[in-house]
C-alpha cells in the first residue's frame, strides 16, 4: 500500500465519520452523502495510480534539463546555406587515430591503432576484416559518435571540427534508428521520394503523407531499405554504410553494391563502408582490411 492509497483511504473514512456525526440529519439523507463519498473513491484511487508516473516524469525531465545544460553549445554548427560549408570533399585525413574500448574499471580491454589512412573524395572505401576487427569503431569515430582517445582527424587539410563534421555524413550503422519523417529536410522533393521507395519496393508498403511516412512497423530488410532512403533524400557528401546489405536478398544486395553505390560516386559522393561481400569487392575503388584494431 502506497503513501498516497493511505491518505486517500485516511480521507475517505474520516468524511464518512464526519457524515455520520453529524446531527439533524435525516437517514435519506445520510445514504446520499455516503453514496457520493464511495462515487469520489474510483477517481482518488486513479490518481492514485497516476501520481507515482507523474513523479516519475518530472524526476525525468529535470534530468534531461540537466543534460541538456551540460551538452556544449552547438549554434555554431554550420548550415547548408553557409558559405564555409564543404560541399566537395578532397581529402579525409587520418593521422595515428586511436581509440580504447575500457571496463567499469577503466581497464583497456580493446584498443584501434594507431590508424593512418588517406580518403580520396568520390572514392567508394570497403573496410573488411572479421567481427571485432575494429571497422564500425572506424566509423563511428569518423562520424563524431566516437571521441578519439588519440591522433587527428582532417578533411580537406582542416583540423576537424566534430558539429561541423558530422553535418558532412549520412550514415546507416547496424544500431541505427529509423525515424518516421525527414528531419534537417527543408524541402521534400517528393517525385524523388517516390522514386526511391518503388526502387526499395517499399511504395506498395508505405507512402509519404502529412511530411512522415504512414508505416514504419517493417521487416528487419525493409527497415533498412527504408533508411536507406532517407540518408540519399538527405544528399550529404559523405555516406557510410556498416554492414548495410547483411539484412537483405541478393536482389537488393546486386542493387546496393552495382547500383546505389556507383550513382553514388557518379554524383561525387565519398562512400565508406563496412563489409563482409567479398563478391562486391569490385564495386569499390580500395578495399582496406582490418585486424585486432590495425590496417593490414
Amino acid at each position: 500500500m502506497t503513501h498516497y492509497q493511505i491518505l486517500i483511504d485516511s480521507m475517505l473514512y474520516f468524511l464518512i465519520g464526519f457524515i455520520v456525526m453529524l446531527p439533524n440529519i435525516s437517514n435519506p439523507d445520510l445514504i446520499k452523502m455516503i453514496s457520493i463519498v464511495m462515487f469520489l473513491a474510483a477517481p482518488l484511487y486513479s490518481i492514485n495510480i497516476t501520481l507515482p508516473y507523474i513523479n516519475r516524469g518530472i524526476v525525468a525531465m529535470k534530468r534531461l534539463e540537466h543534460l541538456n545544460n551540460t551538452l556544449p553549445d552547438n549554434s555554431h554548427i554550420l548550415t547548408k546555406s553557409s558559405p564555409e560549408r564543404m560541399d566537395t570533399i578532397n581529402t579525409i585525413t587520418i593521422k595515428n587515430l586511436c581509440f580504447d574500448y575500457t571496463d567499469h574499471h577503466g581497464k583497456v580491454i580493446f584498443s584501434l591503432g594507431p590508424l593512418n589512412l588517406n580518403i580520396f573524395g568520390g572514392e567508394i572505401l570497403f573496410l573488411t576484416g572479421g567481427n571485432g576487427s575494429g571497422k564500425t569503431t572506424v566509423l563511428k569515430i569518423l562520424t563524431g559518435l566516437y571521441p578519439k582517445s588519440k591522433g587527428s582527424l582532417f578533411i580537406n587539410d582542416q583540423l576537424n571540427n566534430i558539429p561541423n563534421v558530422q553535418s558532412l555524413f549520412s550514415a546507416i550503422f547496424s544500431d541505427y534508428h529509423l525515424f518516421n519523417g525527414l528531419y534537417g529536410i527543408d524541402h521534400v522533393d517528393e517525385n524523388k521520394l517516390n522514386d526511391l521507395l518503388r526502387l526499395m519496393q517499399l511504395d506498395h508498403i508505405t507512402f509519404w503523407k502529412d511530411n512522415h511516412f504512414t508505416n514504419i512497423e517493417l521487416s528487419m530488410g525493409q527497415k533498412k531499405r527504408l533508411a536507406l532512403v532517407i540518408a540519399l533524400m538527405e544528399d550529404k557528401s559523405i555516406y557510410v554504410f556498416d554492414e548495410w546489405a547483411a539484412d537483405q536478398s541478393p536482389e537488393f544486395r546486386k542493387l546496393f553494391y552495382e547500383q546505389i553505390l556507383q550513382d553514388l560516386k557518379k554524383k561525387g559522393k565519398t562512400v565508406i563502408l563496412a563489409t563482409h561481400d567479398e563478391q562486391y569487392y569490385y564495386c569499390a575503388d580500395r578495399v582496406i582490411k582490418m585486424e585486432y584494431g590495425q590496417i593490414v
